[in-house]
């Protein structure tokens, strides 16, 4: 029952807790519109995945709320990324 909302919060959280407690300068303004550009591109290509079957969601795990055909747990990976990345890079990359 609900099993991505769960999984889904504790990656949330933890990449949350994460930059929160680093003081991470990130662009959020930037970040914001990065994020809305591949949350459309994430809502057209997985909806058409799962229009072809390529992949499905058990629906008995999912909330049953949708953006296009995908369901609305798809789109925490897609926050977690846009999040994550650039404090990744932003700490690790270009350190001599």
């Amino acid at each position: 029952m609900y099993t991505y909302v769960l999984l889904n919060s504790a990656v949330l959280a933890s990449v949350a807790l994460l930059v929160w407690r680093s003081r991470a300068g990130l662009p959020w303004k930037q970040l914001g519109i990065v994020l809305c550009v591949v949350a459309v591109m994430t809502a057209a290509f997985d909806s058409l995945l799962i229009y072809e079957h390529v992949f499905a969601y058990n629906s008995l795990k999912i909330l049953g709320l949708y953006i296009g055909k995908a369901p609305l747990e798809d789109f925490a990976y897609t926050i977690a990324a846009v999040v994550l990345i650039p404090y990744l890079w932003s700490r690790y990359a270009n350190k001599d």
